[in-house]
């Protein structure tokens, strides 16, 4: 990943908080999720959404399900606390003229990662990471 696609902060969650800086109008989160970017989004003001995948089909993700007019959507891959990894594909497709779609792939690094969207270099996509989650790193707080 080229230097410059490269913010790095005190953790992943601290990331949470800057994505409140874009100041979206609709941002939708997609659950079951760490609580941490609704909490952020919400302390900033922001109104949010939820997006709740089914347990009866594994979590699995529908983009088509997803609200047309949410500029934010926050979705996990693979999703904390369930596991559930989303294709690559699917994310993707979550897409859309002027929203921004923010992947949390903190627990990326328990994968092959073969569904990781790290390194796209697309305008509208955030991808957060985490070292703390591999290296056990908690107490040094990056991301």
């Amino acid at each position: 990943v080229p230097t410059d696609m490269v913010l790095p902060t005190a953790g992943a969650a601290e990331a949470f908080p800057l994505v409140a800086t874009l100041e979206p109008r609709h941002a939708i989160v997609v659950h079951p999720q760490f609580t941490e970017p609704e909490a952020a989004l919400r302390a900033a003001g922001i109104s949010v959404g939820r997006h709740i995948l089914n347990v009866s089909d594994g979590f699995a993700l529908d983009p088509d399900l997803v609200p047309d007019d949410a500029d934010l959507v926050v979705v996990g891959n693979p999703t904390n606390p369930t596991g559930r990894l989303h294709p690559a594909t699917d994310l993707l497709a979550l897409r859309r003229p002027g929203r921004i779609l923010v992947v949390d792939e903190a627990f990326m690094d328990a994968t092959d990662e073969s569904q990781s969207l790290i390194g796209s270099d697309m305008d509208d996509l955030l991808v957060l990471r985490s070292m703390t989650k591999t290296y056990g790193l908690a107490g040094i707080r990056a991301g």
